[in-house]
């Protein structure tokens, strides 16, 4: 459910950090466009529908890869009816995404490992307007161990924003989510995330997605440690095979 109460000191001020380290692409102001008249309705998916994406990294800006997903299942019982495959250029497979709904994540291979959520974690807030937010809490794992993990965000939508990516321009709605968690690797201290999003609605899905974060290495004399700072940029989609 979400967590409606006010966040803890510690995961306030963690919060401040992480938005004063956004990527300067991310930080960077952008003229805010006026919001559609009427809210666009929450995602819909079809078995079929895919999106091609550029992988960049944005320490060295340069596209590193290719990241492809297409919904394989959608329907069907279980706490993740929706099942998008995810495969590199050549084909070769490299996960799924698994989800209770759209955008809802039950399973994520977005970072390091893939997690498994106790409670789907939203990438989209309940209303896709200017200002609509949510915080949740959850657990998650990973593969080969029965260590639990917590999991904390918060999420809110800063605006609707015109943005160039390969695939074309597009007024997108700006979806910041701050995450506080507890890495798997117990050498990775304090870690939090920041994971944008721009959503389109026409497309089904994010146009564009940056990540990255930072975690505290120990020690005598303990290092802050940045993690990956990735860019996806969509090449082109198909609605429906």
């Amino acid at each position: 459910m979400p967590d409606t109460g006010k966040a803890p000191d510690t995961f306030r001020r963690r919060l401040l950090i992480a938005g004063a380290a956004l990527p300067a692409a991310c930080a960077t102001p952008v003229p805010q466009l006026a919001p559609p008249p009427v809210p666009p309705p929450l995602p819909q998916v079809r078995v079929g529908q895919h999106w091609r994406y550029a992988t960049i990294d944005l320490y060295r800006g340069t596209a590193v890869g290719e990241l492809r997903a297409e919904v394989v299942r959608q329907g069907g019982g279980g706490r993740a009816p929706l099942i998008v495959a995810l495969s590199e250029r050549n084909g070769g497979a490299i996960g799924e995404e698994q989800w209770a709904r759209p955008w809802s994540v039950v399973v994520d291979p977005s970072y390091d490992t893939p997690q498994i959520f106790e409670s789907p974690m939203p990438y989209l807030p309940d209303t896709l307007v200017p200002g609509a937010q949510r915080s949740d809490a959850t657990h998650y794992q990973v593969a080969n161990s029965s260590a639990r993990f917590h999991w904390r965000q918060r999420l809110r939508a800063t605006g609707w924003e015109r943005v160039v990516v390969p695939a074309g321009s597009f007024d997108a709605l700006r979806v910041e989510r701050y995450i506080n968690f507890e890495h798997w690797d117990i050498w990775r201290l304090m870690p939090w995330r920041i994971d944008v999003v721009w959503y389109v609605p026409e497309v089904g899905r994010w146009v564009q997605r940056d990540w990255t974060g930072q975690y505290r290495w120990p020690g005598r004399r303990p290092v802050e440690v940045d993690e990956n700072r990735v860019r996806w940029q969509l090449l082109d989609w198909q609605h429906s095979a």
